[in-house]
């Protein structure tokens, strides 16, 4: 049977199929339009809001952009303050790309995220607080139970990054303070994924200190966050930087120095506690030049100062430096009115450290009324508890320790004729030595070569 071109015509056409497509493409118009313009501003103002209330702290967001065929989000402009008004946090640019069928199967998957920009700023009061502490939940939120592991939720990062990185740290130590800043800090996370614990996650981090020096970090971490090791460097820093909170602590100006450390570093978390330790500690130290406070020349020089093997457990509060080794050392010493300086006010300062005056207490002293006797019977006193481990003093050691230079210049004002006493070099070594453990002995040689001529040897052992 044959149709006509005329009868074919006639027939009603089947207009559904082309409506569907029709309005097909006009979904995915409005959907792409909508993400393209609509929902950057809807993600600001969100985000703002939701982050100025879990934060407590205001929050500004410059723009979001967002690009729905490849999954990501663009934030420019995130500046978090202080309630007074002091920057605490800015980022120039944050990007997020998501992975589709993995967040789409249960699991946040982030497959690059790339920070460009950050500033962070530190404050430590001198009452010992941070202004970090000022992040804080709502406040409608239920105190804190009983700490715990926490459970991570599920997340998998392919790869996130930070570039240019800005960090100042602001430490207040009494009437001194500390500016370290951190600048050009790149960092770098691969390969963290909660859904496989046994996978180490690797993290890298650089950064150049403006004082001087440079930081170098590597790690490999657990995606549980319960156990972390690596190593880590530090060359070249500038000890001065610390001058302000020795002298907060001691009588004594750091007039200069230079320091490098190298060390291998283990962190375990078990449910609230985190015990760490550092081994293979290497410590170079140059150039190093000490005087009292007020005084031009230094009472104390020290070329080169080095400590091979050295090791620090958390754990077990231990300190062991391994092999000490200090070269062209130079000690003056004067003996005057005040005793043996600047010994005797070294001691004096840190004694006041340990042992601070009490106020007096103004006024009459207050009397006591007999207390009634009771018949009752009470419960047995509780015994005092022992000191967390945290609060017990470091135990030092050494494997080792030599000096040589040319040793001390001492002074004694209080003669009826000055004396001036000078080594032409000072050579000292001694054993292995726990400051912890009590009668202990140890090989000791010293060997002395005075200005004036003459030598003393000595060479025996020690007990203490």
């Amino acid at each position: 049977m044959k149709w006509s071109l005329a009868e074919l015509r006639r027939r009603p056409r089947r207009r559904w199929p082309r409506r569907v497509a029709l309005a097909s493409l006009a979904l995915l118009g409005a959907v792409v339009l909508f993400g393209f313009y609509g929902l950057p501003g809807i993600l600001r103002a969100r985000a703002t809001d939701e982050l100025t209330r879990l934060l407590g702290l205001p929050v500004a967001i410059e723009a979001v952009h967002t690009h729905p065929f490849r999954l990501s989000a663009t934030v420019s402009g995130l500046v978090i303050t202080e309630n007074n008004g002091g920057p605490l946090i800015a980022v120039r640019e944050a990007t997020i790309n998501l992975g589709l069928w993995t967040t789409l199967g249960g699991t946040l998957h982030i497959e690059a995220a790339d920070i460009d920009g950050l500033e962070l700023h530190v404050r430590q009061r001198a009452d010992g607080t941070l202004n970090l502490a000022s992040l804080k939940g709502p406040a409608n939120a239920a105190p804190p139970s009983e700490p715990a592991s926490p459970a991570l939720p599920p997340l998998r990062i392919d790869r996130a990054s930070l570039h240019g990185g800005d960090i100042r740290v602001f430490m207040e130590h009494g009437t001194e303070a500390t500016l370290v800043r951190l600048r050009r800090l790149s960092a770098e996370l691969l390969r963290f994924d909660t859904n496989s614990p046994e996978t180490l996650s690797t993290f890298a981090l650089d950064a150049t200190l403006e004082s001087g020096g440079n930081l170098s970090l590597r790690a490999e971490l657990a995606p549980t966050l319960t156990a972390t090791t690596g190593s880590l460097s530090l060359s070249d820093l500038n000890l001065t930087l610390a001058g302000p909170l020795l002298r907060s602590l001691v009588p004594v100006t750091l007039q200069s120095g230079t320091a490098s450390i190298e060390t291998r570093f283990r962190a375990q978390r078990d449910h609230a506690a985190i015990a760490g330790s550092l081994t293979e500690i290497q410590v170079d130290v140059k150039d190093l030049h000490l005087s009292e406070r007020g005084d031009a020349d230094p009472f104390l020089i020290v070329p080169r100062f080095s400590s091979r093997g050295g090791s620090v457990d958390l754990a077990t509060r231990e300190v062991r430096a391994g092999s000490i080794a200090i070269e062209g050392v130079a000690l003056a010493i004067e003996r005057g009115t005040d005793g043996l300086q600047p010994i005797a006010r070294l001691q004096s300062a840190l004694a006041q450290r340990s042992n601070p005056p009490q106020a007096a207490a103004s006024g009459p002293l207050p009397t006591r009324e007999p207390k009634p006797v009771s018949t009752t019977l009470s419960a047995p006193p509780v015994p005092p508890r022992s000191p967390p481990a945290s609060a017990r003093p470091f135990r030092v050691a050494w494997e080792s320790l030599e000096i040589d230079g040319p040793g001390v210049r001492f002074y004694d004002t209080m003669a009826a004729r000055p004396i001036d006493l000078r080594t032409d070099r000072l050579h000292l070594r001694l054993g292995s030595v726990d400051l912890g453990a009590p009668d202990q002995s140890f090989p000791l040689a010293i060997e002395l070569t005075l200005n004036g001529g003459g030598s003393v040897r000595v060479a025996g052992e020690a007990t203490v």
